[in-house]
């Protein structure tokens, strides 16, 4: 009654004129800022090289088959200038290519926000360590990294073997045969090894019986792909209405409730343990662990730990996945360099079981996989925001800009890669490493952005390939010439991974 009296005196009233006056004020500084920025980026990438550009459409009509995007995008870097604009429809991005750039960009805080591109994924996974930032990004990173890069990697290693050794079987059945697609027939054995280590839930992929989970989160990545270079999807109410915007919360929906039904089975048997008056067993599991921190803090909701199990899935599995079959077709496709890494891994593994250790002593296998690495990307793409003007190498970039350091490019720069198209794992020896830019090889991105399970990934990887190889002998009739890359979330060949094997005596 008494806020009624108010609003209905000439007090009121002169209350309400203020305020709309003071919203008025605000929002016009609002919009005068906002427009200041645009003239400001404007003239930026006016000052820019880059590729013609139409009205409204921009260089869309160069990326009509999407699969030829990558290559698109470094053959402009290579012609035009290694820092370039470029329109995706009306939306500029700002292509970096220059490692001196590339160094600057990731050390600045203005630089550590991701594009607003990685918003597209906000509908399923709402705020994770994928798109998330300041302190929420930190605290999750703080908790994850020394769960899958610290002591629990040698227990992952351990548990690896079995999957490995299943993997071995399953491949036992293409002896002697024609080429097979090795991507499709990794998956399961990634998705497996991901499910046990990472979720603490037994999998069962490869045999036979993968679940929704993994097959929701493989089309929601193909979703994700389509719509990241159809421009006129990425508003949400055209997207919501769009086939594949239609499948894309469907298959979410059903991706979303299988994590939410095994996060409250995992905080029951934890208060279970709890109410009989049993510690519960110290655990091992990425997400026991994580469930084990937020039952005694009460730090995280059931949301941010559905996001970041998404995340550390899709991260884990489709980097394994790409990475590992690149790694199979490049040993495949120069027998020398497969016989040594087998004779490696004779001298330090033979018939062993693998440990954590032993995969820390696989040096040239290490190398083999960085130079896989190199030349197949996971990440060809690193967008990022600028959140305040950033002084680069070769150009000021203004407040507002979106950029795309294009790692795919800087991979292949011959200023820094001599034979930048020749699979040659001696680029990564020590000395040479040393002689090279740091930023001229980004396998993991960097800075505060750099992937938090590296070192997780490359040694269940090494796990993998040395249970292979020491079982079989990999050929193919591919050449490097024939691979055509299609960049996806990470980078995949168009005409699949195809190999052939045959059984090693022993």
């Amino acid at each position: 009654m008494f806020i009624f009296v108010i609003l209905t005196s000439k007090y009121g009233t002169l209350m309400i004129l203020g305020s709309i006056i003071l919203g008025i004020i605000y929002w016009w500084n609002e919009i005068i800022n906002f427009v200041k920025i645009q003239i400001t980026i404007y003239k930026f990438a006016r000052s820019l090289p880059g590729p013609r550009a139409l009205p409204l459409i921009g260089n869309a009509l160069s990326f009509i088959n999407t699969d030829d995007t990558v290559d698109i995008l470094a053959e402009w870097s290579r012609k035009i200038s290694k820092t370039y604009r470029v329109y995706f429809g009306p939306v500029l991005k700002i292509v970096l290519t220059d490692p001196r750039d590339i160094e600057i960009l990731f050390a600045s805080p203005n630089g550590e926000e991701k594009d607003s591109l990685y918003d597209l994924m906000r509908t399923i996974v709402k705020n994770s360590m994928i798109n998330s930032k300041g302190v929420q990004y930190r605290s999750h990173k703080k908790l994850v990294m020394p769960i899958v890069n610290g002591k629990p990697l040698s227990i992952f290693v351990e548990k690896g073997n079995k999957f490995s050794r299943k993997f071995v079987e399953v491949l036992n059945d293409k002896v002697g045969k024609e080429e097979f697609d090795m991507h499709h027939i990794m998956a399961p054995c990634v998705c497996d090894l991901v499910f046990e280590t990472l979720y603490g839930v037994p999998g069962e992929a490869q045999n036979g019986k993968p679940n929704i989970f993994v097959y929701g989160v493989e089309k929601l990545l193909h979703i994700l792909h389509q719509r990241m270079v159809t421009f006129w999807l990425y508003p949400n109410f055209i997207f919501k209405f769009s086939k594949i915007g239609k499948s894309w919360f469907s298959i979410g929906r059903n991706v979303s409730k299988f994590l939410y039904n095994m996060i409250d089975e995992k905080k029951r048997e934890w208060n279970d343990s709890k109410k009989l008056g049993i510690e519960p067993n110290v655990p091992v599991a990425l997400c026991d662990k994580i469930i084990d921190h937020i039952m005694k803090t009460n730090s995280w909701t059931d949301r941010e730990l559905h996001d970041e199990l998404t995340t550390i899935f899709i991260g884990s599995h489709d980097t394994m996945v790409g990475v590992g079959s690149f790694v199979f077709l490049m040993l495949a496709m120069y027998p020398e360099i497969q016989d040594k890494v087998r004779q490696e891994i004779e001298s330090i593994a033979g018939n062993e079981i693998v440990t954590y250790d032993m995969c820390t002593d696989m040096k040239y296998m290490d190398m083999v996989i960085r130079e896989t690495m190199r030349l197949f990307p996971a990440g060809p793409f690193l967008p990022r925001k600028i959140t305040g003007d950033i002084k680069l190498a070769t150009c000021t970039i203004p407040k507002g800009c979106s950029v795309i350091v294009l790692a795919y490019a800087v991979h292949r720069d011959p200023d820094y890669w001599p034979e930048p198209n020749k699979f040659n794992p001696e680029n990564h020896t020590v000395e040479n490493t040393k002689a090279r830019h740091p930023s001229a090889f980004l396998p993991f991105s960097g800075g505060i952005r750099a992937c938090p399970g590296y070192k997780y990934g490359m040694a269940l990887l090494k796990v993998i390939i040395t249970d292979v190889v020491r079982n079989y002998k990999l050929s193919t009739t591919t050449t490097m010439e024939s691979i055509k890359l299609n960049a996806h979330i990470s980078v995949r060949s168009r005409n699949g991974i195809n190999i052939s094997i045959t059984k090693i005596k022993p």
